[in-house]
This record gives C-alpha cells, structure tokens and sequence, in this order.
C-alpha cells in the first residue's frame, strides 16, 4: 500500500525545505499544504492537535503526526531510506547528524551572503 504523507508549511520556510529535500531525495509522494506566514493556519484547532507548538513543519501519514523538521527528517530517512539515508550502525549514522547540527552557520553564512548581495 502507498504511503499518503502530507506536509504542511510554507514553502519559504528554511525547517520546511529540509524536509521537502528529504521527500524528494527519498522519492516519496506528498500533498503540500501551505501554513504559516501569510497563510496562517497555525493556530487553527485541527492544526494544534498535530502540533500543539503551532510551528511548521508538520507531516502526517498513516502512523500519525510527526513535527520539528530534525525529527521529521530522521523518521522519513528511517523510515523509507534504511541503508541509504538512514544507517543502521549509529556511528556511521551519527557522522550525518553533523550536518543537521551545522545548519544553523550554514544558514547563518547563506543570509550573510545573500543579504550583502540585496544591500
């Protein structure tokens, strides 16, 4: 049976990208919801049973609600990448938290750049 996985959050959204990545390099199917920012949403009812932090991004599939985009990513590479994006020995795991752990200077570095350009 096909997995039915929906994500909601805006696509400009930095934590939202991340797991759009994650999707993607998977191959997964998905059905985007637009939330949060100017689409709001995120302090509708139906929206905080998910999440009751009311942030994006959230997924949900057949097992349930899954947010915080470092833990999203980490179920979906478990979950349907073992082997691949997701290795069964924790060292060798342990080695791509890295990345997850470095993306705030890494974004931080992008901005710096990316706002000097549009200065």
């Amino acid at each position: 049976m096909p997995t039915t996985l929906t994500i909601w959050g805006r696509r400009s959204s930095f934590n939202v990208q991340k797991v759009l990545w994650a999707l993607d390099e998977i191959g997964l199917k998905y059905e985007h919801r637009n939330a949060g920012g100017s689409h709001g949403g995120l302090d509708d009812p139906a929206f905080l049973a998910m999440n009751p932090h009311g942030l994006v991004p959230v997924i949900r599939d057949e097992e349930g609600s899954v947010w915080e985009s470092n833990s999203i990513v980490r179920y979906l590479c478990a979950k349907h990448s073992r082997g691949n994006l997701w290795m069964d020995d924790p060292f060798a795991r342990s080695r791509g938290y890295k990345v997850e752990f470095a993306k705030g200077s890494v974004k931080q570095a992008i901005q710096g750049i990316v706002g000097s350009i549009n200065a």
